[in-house]
């Protein structure tokens, strides 16, 4: 599927064939052909409700200095957890040749549940991103492409990865770099209690960083976690230095049933507010205190 003008809206499509470049109406190929969805174009809107799976390549490719403004949401591509996985075999998301501005999510208020959406009439809140065999979301080149927001887990590459060419370190207002080098956020300790969960971030000096942070089912053998759930987002202000330290309760999430965090892992991205995603930080196991606990479960 190839949208190359501007101001459209793809939604509720089963795109689980794989694409071999063939274009019915004798047209250029397109500069992906091997994804399942590639947009060529500004302001499109590519959800809710595509199932974006099996194809030869990536699921969705946003590729062109001229794609801009795209909102990429409540959409499952890779399919979902077990037995509704539909993997791709690139990327879940690429964006690709400059593609600036763009929002694989939503910005909307988080509401974690701590479940995943299967395939169905109910769309997940940013999309769900999983089973690739290459990174969960690409950016090769561009700036202000947020990622917010999303169920990324179970691929086979990075959750995130800036530039394509696997972890970095960042370099913030590198306007060279993909998403200008926003590094990911950092931990102050080897694990992180619930109801004092401590990090830092960089950027530039006396701007503003939200941080999002993610739970997933465990820290992956590399080192990073998965962004499996969206727990919440905080603000932080970049000092002087460069950076900026938030001390964050997320006990608030512990209601109804605190075990449902315990054996939890914790990991967090960055996003300025132009909207430029760092990479996903180091996975730290969650602890939860055990007075948030029923006796029994302690």
């Amino acid at each position: 599927m190839i949208a190359r003008a501007d101001d459209n809206r793809i939604l509720w499509n089963a795109v689980l064939s794989p694409t071999d470049g063939a274009i019915p109406d004798g047209s250029p190929a397109p500069s992906e052909p091997a994804a399942g969805i590639v947009i060529e174009g500004a302001r499109n809107a590519i959800g809710p409700g595509n199932l974006v799976g099996r194809q030869h390549g990536d699921g969705v490719a946003l590729v062109g200095i001229s794609t801009a403004e795209n909102r990429l949401f409540g959409n499952w591509i890779g399919g979902g957890a077990g037995t509704d996985a539909a993997g791709n075999g690139g990327s879940g998301v690429r964006i690709a040749a400059s593609a600036t501005g763009n929002l694989v999510g939503t910005a909307a208020a988080i509401t974690s549940t701590l479940v995943v959406a299967r395939p169905g009439p109910r769309p997940p809140m940013g999309n769900v991103i999983a089973n690739n065999a290459g990174d969960g979301v690409r950016i090769e080149s561009g700036a202000r492409n947020a990622v917010a927001a999303n169920h990324i887990f179970d691929n086979a590459g990075m959750t995130i990865d800036l530039g394509g060419d696997g972890r970095g370190a960042g370099d913030p207002g590198d306007s060279d770099a993909a998403n200008r080098g926003q590094p990911a956020p950092e931990w102050h300790t080897a694990h992180a209690l619930a109801d004092s969960v401590r990090g830092a971030a960089s950027g530039r000096p006396g701007r503003a960083l939200r941080m999002e942070l993610f739970a997933s089912r465990r820290c992956r053998p590399d080192g990073e976690g998965d962004a499996e759930w969206p727990l919440a987002r905080v603000d932080v202000t970049v000092g002087a230095d460069g950076r900026g330290s938030f001390d964050l309760d997320l006990t608030p999430l512990l209601a109804p049933d605190p075990r449902r965090l315990v054996g939890r892992a914790l990991s967090a991205t960055a996003t300025d507010l132009e909207g430029n995603t760092s990479e996903l930080s180091p996975c730290v196991p969650l602890l939860v205190p055990q007075v948030y606990l029923p006796k029994a479960a302690r």
